[in-house]
């Protein structure tokens, strides 16, 4: 053996690593939670349905879900939620978006920041 050879480093197994690259995903600025907690449900509520009938934090509307004649759909103006009895559509504003208008959460949540 020649002297260049005693000095070479053996070659090491090392596993193969594959590194994926990285995927920087757009975070959003707030949460879904702050956004809800900073959203007006009784504008957004009325700008998308119309005219709410009744007092309280449950009010009424016709529901879009189905074909209505009488205010079945139950919406919540303090929390955001809404319910159909007759349906059975239920969530929150962010459900509602995305149930109704056919969009994803992310595009849900930019429209319902609208109503701040």
């Amino acid at each position: 053996m020649t002297r260049s050879q005693l000095h070479r480093p053996r070659a090491v197994y090392r596993p193969f690593r594959f590194n994926a690259p990285r995927r920087d995903h757009h975070r959003p600025e707030r949460t879904a939670e702050q956004v809800k907690a900073a959203t007006d449900w009784q504008s957004f509520f009325t700008a998308e349905l119309g005219e709410l009938r009744g007092h309280g934090s449950w009010r009424s509307v016709r529901c879009c879900f189905h074909d209505d004649r009488h205010p079945s759909l139950r919406v919540n103006v303090k929390e955001g939620r809404y319910w159909c009895p007759v349906c059975e559509a239920h969530g929150d504003g962010i459900g509602f978006l995305m149930q109704r208008n056919g969009l994803n959460f992310a595009d849900a949540l930019k429209a319902l920041e609208g109503y701040q």
